[in-house]
């Protein structure tokens, strides 16, 4: 029914039915990030306190038009930019450059996943993507230059990490990603582009001249087209 638009200008939306434009007049603020989810409308914001700089997420509500501020720092990680939301059934996952949150909506709850309590080989979270059995979340680099792909199970909670090292992933640093089917694509920092085989297990790597060096940032699969 409507697209939603993030800017520094606030959110605005697209009505598809009549084609028109509108501003949401109680999100004037400048916003980032932005996903939608059910009634909800997920976001990222800044807030600036005298020399402070507080990175944030806010939560409205399509229907009351009431919102609600969480300060990242509060809610279970230090004080860190959200680079990705993406909204999962009862749940709703958050990348940021210090690991990842989730949201529990059914508790009104947060949870934090890191490198103390996961394997992941840092915790520069770039994006997140899931589907009915597994939350998929792509690592950068830390000055190590070390990242890769996470699998986290729902069923039993266990996560993987797949490497250059362990398996056919073209490169360690995941910038973007996209479900398929069964199949996940990956966008890598350099490395080409990615199709894994959720089901089978098989890498495939995409790799023509254009994208040899390229810094993939972006993936939309779109029915027998991949953007």
């Amino acid at each position: 029914e409507f697209i939603w638009i993030s800017s520094d200008k606030g959110v605005n939306k697209y009505d598809k039915r009549s084609g028109s434009f509108s501003r949401e007049e109680k999100l004037l603020d400048s916003t980032g990030k932005i996903d939608v989810d059910d009634d909800y409308i997920w976001f990222t914001k800044d807030y600036w306190i005298p020399n402070t700089h507080y990175y944030c997420l806010g939560r409205y509500n399509k229907i009351t038009g009431s919102s609600t501020t969480y300060f990242v720092k509060d809610i279970g990680l230090g004080n860190s930019r959200v680079s990705s939301i993406f909204p999962d059934d009862n749940y709703v996952w958050f990348g940021t450059r210090l690991g990842i949150l989730r949201y529990d909506k059914l508790n009104d709850l947060w949870a934090a996943f890191t490198t103390t309590n996961t394997p992941f080989p840092n915790n520069n979270i770039n994006c997140i993507a899931a589907d009915e059995r597994y939350v998929w979340v792509g690592i950068g680099s830390n000055y190590a230059g070390k990242g890769g792909l996470a699998r986290y199970d729902k069923t039993d909670g266990i996560w993987t990490i797949f490497t250059s090292e362990n398996s056919k992933l073209s490169g360690d640093v995941i910038n973007a990603m996209a479900n398929d089917g069964d199949y996940l694509w990956l966008g890598t920092n350099g490395g080409g582009l990615t199709q894994y085989n959720k089901i089978t297990g098989e890498w495939k790597i995409f790799n023509p001249f254009e994208l040899l060096y390229a810094e993939i940032s972006l993936i939309v699969a779109d029915g027998n087209y991949l953007w």
